[in-house]
Parts: C-alpha cells; structure tokens; sequence
C-alpha cells in the first residue's frame, strides 16, 4: 500500500510532464513534507470514520 501512495501522490512521473497522478487527476497535497500531510489526513479520515454512528 505505500507503493501505492508513492507511485500516485508523491513521485513525478515524466509523461505527466513531472506531475503526479494525483496532481494531474486535481488532488493537491499542501505542505512541505508530502508523507506527513497524506499520513496526517489519511489518520483524521480514519478517526472521523470511526466516530460515524
């Protein structure tokens, strides 16, 4: 799975002219540490499932 996350959200790809998948398809990582702000938003996705009823 953090290939996965790798491949689409941080590594730039030379056929999208060095942007990421996620980039290309409009999903914007803010931040300067791209691992901490897709791990920190992916850990408040989990808590704010879980809190659902």
């Amino acid at each position: 799975m953090g290939f996965f996350v790798y491949y689409n959200f941080v590594r730039p790809h030379s056929s999208l002219h060095k942007r990421t998948p996620a980039a290309k398809a409009g999903v914007i990582i803010h931040g300067n540490d791209e691992w901490e702000t897709i791990i920190g938003n992916a850990s408040l996705a989990a808590r704010t499932k879980e809190a659902r009823p």
